[in-house]
């Protein structure tokens, strides 16, 4: 699911240590802020963004966005079936084609037992793997005993962007955090 958001979280830490956590503070307090913004303009409008471009902006200006929002979805769906593919590939050796396809069989099953009566229980099942996440992560936290000094330092903005490469990891970190708040 947040195969993007590790995979540019771990290579920022294996290249740059804990210097790069300010970007992952920053871009999460922007996805805050856009979040917030959206729920503004749905309490405000009780509609949603979609609705008000679609009321407020002419047709061809919203013809050009869906063709925009349209390559936003492919874009990143591409890249979670890409990352689940990979996964899939690390952790059982499945080779990627066979990946992808499992995958799609995933979304498929998924839409097919989705419905009135079935969805309190697919919010059932993310929650049970957000704390099997959580859990792992701390369990992983307190087996890598940090140094907390400098994991600390690390989220005030400093030199660690100067380096070669930073800047590229950052905006992977931008992107793949605020990627999920839209």
């Amino acid at each position: 699911m947040f195969i993007g958001n590790w995979a540019t979280d771990l290579a920022a830490g294996a290249s740059f240590g804990y210097s790069l956590l300010c970007v992952i503070f920053i871009s999460n307090l922007i996805a805050i802020f856009l979040q917030t913004l959206t729920i503004r303009l749905g309490l405000i409008s009780g509609r949603d963004l979609s609705s008000c471009c679609r009321f407020y902006f002419s047709r061809p200006i919203n013809f050009i966005l869906y063709i925009f929002a349209e390559i936003a979805i492919i874009a990143t769906d591409l890249a979670e079936v890409i990352g689940t593919a990979i996964a899939l590939q690390l952790l059982f050796n499945i080779p990627l084609p066979y990946g992808v396809a499992i995958t799609a069989l995933d979304v498929f099953i998924v839409l097919l037992f989705w419905g009135d009566g079935r969805l309190r229980w697919f919010e059932f099942g993310i929650m049970a793997l957000i704390t099997v996440v959580g859990t792992c992560f701390f369990i992983l936290l307190a087996a890598s005993n940090p140094n907390w000094i400098e994991l600390f330092k690390g989220y005030i903005p400093n030199a660690g962007l100067a380096e070669p490469g930073a800047v590229y990891i950052a905006l992977g970190i931008l992107g793949a955090t605020v990627e999920y708040t839209l």
